[in-house]
């Protein structure tokens, strides 16, 4: 995953002071211009196509701030796509169970789910990892393409020929603290053979929020008074 800093591109995002599910004015750029106030400036939007007047150019539901700082585009409505954000209220004992799936070509190798959380804008250094608990495997399509499933260590045994394998991975809330805005955490979840080979991986998204997902809107996003 690449991120954005200024008109720049660099391996991870800069570094910011904010509170759980905060950004504050010494994050970002805030001498930068951000016509919009959206958290990406105008530079940065201009180099990556999206609306210098608009603080989601796609009109997805996700501010452009949040699909930038994760890796999505600010120009396709469809990136993230539905299948690819899952929900966490921030509230104790809360647990989301998420379900995905990645098509393979198998050889006859047992094929292993592998989660990989991203760096993420959090001052605290949380990341999707603090909220992953645990994934299974599911089922495999067509089923006879693998001889056997275990489902707590998300593996398939001898997966061959194109399947479409599929995974429930669970985020559970189990912090001892307040999130005044929603949050967006980055990661990826790959396919790997017993050989080491990676396959089938995608990004996603695991949003924290104080609000009913079904509520959110982009005013409901943490953003940095500064910008990216």
């Amino acid at each position: 995953m690449l991120w954005l800093f200024g008109c720049s591109i660099v391996p991870q995002p800069p570094a910011r002071d904010a509170g759980a599910g905060s950004v504050h004015a010494d994050s970002g750029k805030p001498s930068a211009t951000d016509r919009d106030h959206d958290g990406v400036c105008d530079d940065t939007e201009r180099t990556l196509g999206s609306n210098l007047d608009d603080p989601d150019s796609d009109h997805d539901g996700f501010p452009d701030f949040v699909e930038a700082v994760n890796g999505f585009s600010l120009t396709d409505p469809q990136s993230p796509a539905l299948d690819q954000v899952a929900y966490l209220p921030a509230m104790q004992g809360a647990s989301t169970d998420f379900d995905l799936r990645a098509t393979v070509d198998g050889a006859g190798d047992g094929a292993t789910g592998d989660f990989a959380a991203y760096t993420t804008v959090d001052s605290h250094k949380r990341t999707a990892s603090d909220f992953f608990t645990t994934d299974s495997a599911v089922a495999a399509e067509p089923p006879d393409n693998v001889r056997g499933i275990e489902t707590t260590s998300a593996r398939f045994d001898s997966v061959l020929g194109h399947t479409r394998l599929s995974f429930r991975l669970r985020f559970e809330y189990k912090l001892d603290a307040t999130y005044k805005c929603a949050q967006g955490y980055g990661f990826a979840y790959a396919v790997k053979t017993d050989t080491g080979k990676q396959t089938g991986s995608r990004d996603y998204m695991l949003v924290v929020t104080k609000a009913d997902s079904a509520a959110l809107d982009i005013a409901s996003y943490c953003l940095p008074a500064g910008c990216i």
